[in-house]
């Protein structure tokens, strides 16, 4: 065999030990997930899944990472594309984010472990570590994104600090109720109503 083949059944390999460990993860938790579970589901030995991750634990953070990478570099990206920073611009950067949620079925099913699908005891206390380095990693980027506009003379509810902390419980809530309770909330529809909601006054003007 050589060195290419030998290389492309190992990528292989390791994609359905992914495969099957995000099945199993959604399927009971990654409390009741065990290797031997994955094996089975995969059709390979427990070695072969220690030759690609060391234990569960790298399994499940490759899975969260594999997800929350991507959508950070989109987010990133979409709120730098105009030097002008605005409250449209934030909305439009979530929208986008959001709706690539959406519609894959594969970033879903990553996100319902992460949000959902994870005990978050001392057993995982790991996860924890890694769900505050995302928040605060979000979080700065709102922070950041708020001073900008301030600093440009937008007017500002709040200070960019409480702005940030506001949006981030914002999110994370709209996020944890959409894969905790599947199908109770129309976000493909409602998206730009929720945003709407947040950047521009919620009351209506009273009638002169």
């Amino acid at each position: 065999m050589t060195m290419h083949r030998k290389k492309e059944q190992g990528l292989a390999t390791r994609q359905k030990i992914l495969e099957a460990a995000e099945d199993i993860f959604f399927e009971k938790g990654a409390a009741l997930t065990t290797l031997e579970q994955i094996a089975d589901r995969a059709n390979v030995t427990r070695g072969a899944i220690y030759g690609h991750f060391k234990n569960k634990r790298m399994l499940l953070e490759h899975i969260i990472d594999s997800a929350v990478l991507p959508l950070l570099d989109i987010f990133r990206e979409t709120i730098s594309r105009d030097p002008i920073p605005s409250f449209e611009q934030l909305q439009k950067a979530h929208v986008q984010v959001i709706t690539d949620i959406i519609n894959s079925a594969e970033l879903k099913k990553r996100l319902s472990i992460a949000f959902v699908k994870c005990e978050y005891t001392e057993e995982f206390a790991y996860l924890i570590e890694q769900s505050i380095h995302y928040h605060d990693e979000v979080r700065n980027i709102y922070k950041v994104f708020f001073s900008r506009m301030e600093k440009s003379g937008i007017k500002l509810a709040k200070n960019p600090e409480i702005m940030a902390d506001a949006l981030m419980l914002y999110v994370t809530g709209m996020l944890t109720e959409y894969f905790k309770y599947p199908g109770q909330t129309n976000l493909e529809k409602n998206i730009n109503d929720y945003f709407d909601l947040f950047f521009f006054p919620i009351s209506c003007p009273s009638p002169e």
